[in-house]
C-alpha cells in the first residue's frame, strides 16, 4: 500500500481539518460531528487481493486440501463483500493514520516487506484485532476505543502479523480437524449414535472436551504472536514498555469503556410523560445466577489469559533489556482526536447494522457526555424510530439482544427498557423526544 509517511504534510493537514472550525470549543465534539464516509475504494485493490489469496495456496496443508481451499474462499467471499459494503474505511482520516502505523513497521523488519501483507481498519465495533491467514490483516474501530497511545496500537498489528508470519490460523484449522477426525472422536460419534438415553448431555460434554483441547493449542498461538510481535515491535520506534499496558486494555475490553451510569429516567421521562419503573422490572430469567466458574468465565473472554501473557512479556522485555522507544511516532493530540471519533463512529456503524441495543446504549453515554451535541440528539431520535418500527412490524427482536443473566449494569438495564417497553409507549416517547430536540 502507499504509505502516507512519505507525506507528512498529509498528516498535518488532516490534523488541521479535525480541528478546524471547533477552535472556539474546549471539546471538538461539544455541538456536532460527522459520521465518516468511505472514498473510493483503492483502483486494483480486488486484484491485489486474489493475488495474495493466490500466492498463499503454498501454505494449503497437504493433508486437508479441501477443507483448507473451502475455508479460504470463504475469507476470500467475506473479505470482498466487506469492501463491497463499505465495511472496511477508505477515508482521508482513519485509515492513513493506519497505514501509517502498518508501514513503519514493515520497514523496520525486511524479513516480512516480501509477504504482500495488507491491514484493513473495520468498522465492528468488538473490540478485537485478527489475522486472517493469508496476508491479510483486520484491526476493529471498537478496539481503538480502549488504546491509550499509538505504541499499543502498533503492538496490536504486529501480533497480528506474527500470527500471519506462523501460519497460526492453518495450523489451528489442522489441529481442530485432527481432533475431530481422530478414531477415537470417530468411534465416540458413532457410539452416541447408537445411546438411545441422554444423548444431548454426552454429546455437549464431547463438544467441551473437543472446545478445551483447540482453545489449548490457541493460547500457544497467543503467547507465540505475543514474543514474535514485541521482537517486530522492538526494531520500530515503537515504545516496547508502553505495550505492556495493551494486555491490562485487552483484559477490560469484555467491559464497557464508560462505566459511570447512564440514568434512563434523566434522557425518557418527560414532564407530560413520567418515565415508568415497569419498563426496567426484571423477570425471574434475568434474576438467574451465574454460576461459571472463574475459569470458564476467562474462556469465553474476547481476550482471555492477558494476566498471564502480560507476565510472560514483562519478563523478556526485562531480561532482553528492550529499549523504551516512543509512546507517538505520529502526533499525539490526532491519536486522541481518532479515539473520540472512534466512539461516535461506534453510534452510526451499529445503527447501520440495524443493532438497537448497542447504537442506542453507545449514543446514551455520550449524550450524558455531551447533551448539546446535535449528532447524538438525532441518533437518540433514529434509534427510537428503529424501535417504534420493530413493535409495529413484529421485528424487534431482530435488532435487540434478549436480556441474560451475564448482563450487568446499565446495559442489562437498556435491554429491558427496550424488551418491556410497548408499541403505544415508545411512540408517545419518540413525539416527546422530536419535541425536545427540534432537529
Amino acid at each position: 500500500m502507499t504509505s502516507a509517511l512519505k507525506y507528512p504534510l498529509l498528516v498535518f493537514l488532516l490534523s488541521v481539518v479535525l480541528f478546524t472550525g471547533y477552535a472556539n470549543a474546549s471539546d471538538p465534539f461539544e455541538k456536532n460531528y460527522a459520521p465518516i464516509s468511505n472514498q473510493n475504494v483503492p483502483k486494483g485493490l480486488t486484484e491485489a487481493i486474489n493475488e495474495v489469496f493466490k500466492s498463499n495456496q503454498a501454505n494449503i496443508s497437504t493433508k486437508y486440501q479441501k477443507e483448507f481451499k473451502t475455508l479460504q474462499k470463504i475469507n476470500l467471499e467475506y473479505l470482498m463483500s466487506s469492501i463491497d459494503s463499505s465495511d472496511f474505511y477508505f477515508d482521508t482520516i482513519i485509515n492513513p493514520y493506519f497505514q501509517n502505523i502498518f508501514s513503519s513497521i514493515i520497514k523496520s523488519n525486511p524479513a516480512i516487506q516480501s509477504l504482500g501483507l495488507r491491514l484493513f481498519v473495520s468498522r465492528s465495533t468488538i473490540p478485537n484485532a485478527y489475522a486472517m491467514g493469508n496476508g491479510i490483516l483486520v484491526f476493529n474501530i471498537g478496539m481503538l476505543r480502549y488504546m491509550e497511545n499509538e505504541s499499543q496500537i502498533a503492538f496490536v498489528i504486529c501480533h497480528e502479523i506474527a500470527h500471519n508470519t506462523e501460519l497460526h490460523v492453518f495450523k489451528r484449522l489442522e489441529s481442530t480437524l485432527d481432533k475431530l477426525y481422530s478414531k477415537s472422536t470417530q468411534e465416540e460419534l458413532k457410539r452416541l449414535k447408537r445411546t438411545e438415553f441422554n444423548t444431548f448431555t454426552q454429546a455437549e460434554q464431547l463438544y467441551k472436551n473437543l472446545k478445551f483441547d483447540i482453545r489449548e493449542h490457541g493460547r500457544e498461538h497467543e503467547s507465540e504472536a505475543d514474543s514474535l510481535g514485541l521482537i517486530l515491535l522492538s526494531k520500530t520506534d515503537y515504545s516496547i514498555e508502553g505495550s505492556l499496558r495493551t494486555f491490562k486494555i485487552l483484559d477490560s475490553t469484555d467491559y464497557e469503556k464508560y462505566r459511570d451510569s447512564i440514568e434512563l429516567d434523566q434522557f425518557f421521562s418527560f414532564e407530560s410523560y413520567p418515565f415508568k419503573s415497569r419498563w426496567i422490572q426484571e423477570n425471574s430469567f434475568i434474576l438467574m445466577e451465574d454460576k461459571r466458574s472463574k475459569e470458564s468465565i476467562d474462556s469465553m473472554k474476547t481476550h482471555p489469559d492477558c494476566s498471564i501473557r502480560y507476565e510472560k512479556i514483562k519478563n523478556i522485555i526485562e531480561r532482553d533489556k528492550m529499549a523504551k522507544g516512543r509512546l507517538y511516532v505520529q502526533d499525539s493530540a490526532l491519536f486522541h482526536q481518532l479515539v473520540q471519533i472512534a466512539d461516535f463512529e461506534g453510534i452510526s456503524n451499529e445503527y447501520k447494522s440495524k443493532n438497537l441495543s448497542r447504537s442506542l446504549y453507545f449514543t446514551l453515554q455520550l449524550l450524558k457526555k455531551y447533551p448539546e451535541n446535535k449528532f447524538l440528539q438525532s441518533y437518540l431520535i433514529k434509534n427510537f424510530e428503529l424501535l417504534v418500527s420493530g413493535l409495529e412490524n413484529y421485528k424487534l427482536s431482530d435488532y435487540l439482544y434478549s436480556p441474560s443473566p451475564y448482563h450487568k449494569g446499565d446495559y442489562k438495564k437498556l435491554n429491558l427498557f427496550l424488551n418491556n417497553i410497548r408499541f403505544s409507549e415508545a411512540t408517545k416517547i419518540l413525539a416527546e423526544l422530536n419535541n425536545k430536540y427540534q432537529l
